[in-house]
């Protein structure tokens, strides 16, 4: 793939360009890319050439970016000065944005390198940026991503804005803890719940989701969630409860345990007062 390669249509560029760029070939995008400009005398085609993919129209840099290729993206900036306003339009417009999209795949070395541009860049844009229910850091929460998190904390410090802080509500009342548990994502809740002192919002009954979802999506760690809000955080297990893990008698004679130790400790109580973290309501 390399320098002497012609094209016979504008769709041949495309097919071959998305190759290279779906493998992090930034050599042959090069090469492919200063012939393609040195024949049409057109430098900024990095940005003006667009094409469609999954319902959208992107330039050659935004289709970087949502496939998440480093090195062809940091190239494309670097060496072809595509533009970064360019782009956050163009996802923009689409109701797409740029960092949730970043946060989605958790790939921190691209994090790294667009975040500070998109920052200095993003109040330039022609077009406001959609409405998410879920923040950056709520989606880095529900994708599993710890270092995304670890990211936005040290770079904003102590004053992160409330999209990138974990312990800031959505629409829903969940905070980033919250989604963790509801997704499932044991690492990640740990994490917040010990790095950041928060607890779990906007979460009804956090030990029926762990235990209900358990059954659905066994690859993900709702059991190690549900041990540790019982151990760690002290949610207590109620009768409601028992019974939904049919294939798991570990795990079902620890609830018995915990249900038959928690028992005629709560009737007494306040409904309000059963936990810290939790309303028997």
């Amino acid at each position: 793939m390399g320098c002497s390669t012609s094209f016979t249509s504008k769709k041949g560029l495309e097919d071959i360009l998305k190759k290279t760029i779906d493998i992090d070939n930034y050599k042959a995008m090069s090469n492919i890319l200063k012939q393609e400009i040195k024949s049409t005398k057109n430098p900024a085609l990095v940005d003006t050439h667009k094409f469609f993919h999954e319902g959208f129209t992107f330039s050659i840099f935004d289709y970087a970016l949502y496939k998440g290729k480093t090195n062809c993206f940091k190239t494309l900036y670097n060496n072809f000065h595509s533009s970064a306003l360019d782009l956050i339009n163009s996802y923009h417009s689409q109701g797409l944005d740029p960092i949730y999209t970043i946060c989605i795949s958790g790939n921190i070395e691209l994090l790294s390198f667009f975040f500070p541009i998109y920052l200095e860049t993003k109040d330039a844009s022609d077009y406001p940026l959609s409405p998410s229910i879920l923040s950056p850091i709520q989606i880095s929460a529900k994708h599993g991503h710890i270092s995304i998190i670890n990211y936005f904390d040290k770079y904003f410090k102590s004053k992160p804005p409330s999209e990138y802080n974990v312990n800031s509500c959505n629409i829903y009342g969940e905070n980033a803890a919250g989604v963790a548990l509801k997704e499932g994502r044991y690492k990640v809740l740990k994490y917040i719940i010990e790095k950041f002192d928060s607890k779990i919002e906007g979460v009804n009954d956090p030990l029926m989701i762990c235990l209900t979802q358990a059954e659905l999506k066994p690859d993900r760690e709702y059991l190690e969630c549900a041990v540790y809000a019982i151990e760690n955080l002290k949610y207590l297990v109620l009768k409601r409860h028992i019974g939904f893990l049919k294939d798991n008698s570990v795990l079902s004679l620890y609830l018995d345990r915990k249900y038959n130790e928690n028992e005629g400790r709560w009737a007494n109580e306040s409904r309000d007062s059963i936990a810290t973290n939790y309303s028997i309501e």
